[in-house]
């Protein structure tokens, strides 16, 4: 039997909009969404693999900004102080 457990990440990111999260191996992103105006990470995470972890790298562009979508793909949009507009893409290697 598998067992599952719900666990949330709080996004830290600087100005660059890169973001590194250490998640255990078995994980699925669940929600992206805004707490205490922070952007937060909920994953499905199996309890067999909490030890053994890899980490996914983001990277947050704001409404307006002018990127490079090359290995990027997009998660979600989530609003920040109720006008700072963050889409959050994770960086494919």
């Amino acid at each position: 039997m598998n067992n599952k457990v719900i666990y949330k990440y709080t996004l830290d990111f600087d100005f660059t909009g890169n973001i590194k999260v250490n998640v255990p191996l078995l994980s699925y992103l669940l929600k992206v969404g805004v707490q205490e105006n922070q952007i937060v990470l909920w994953y499905l995470v199996d309890t067999c693999q909490l030890e053994e972890k890899y980490t996914t790298h983001f990277k947050v562009i704001m409404t307006g900004e002018e990127f490079d979508d090359n290995g990027l793909e997009y998660i979600d949009t989530v609003t920040l102080k109720d006008w700072l507009v963050c889409h959050l893409f994770v960086v494919i290697p």
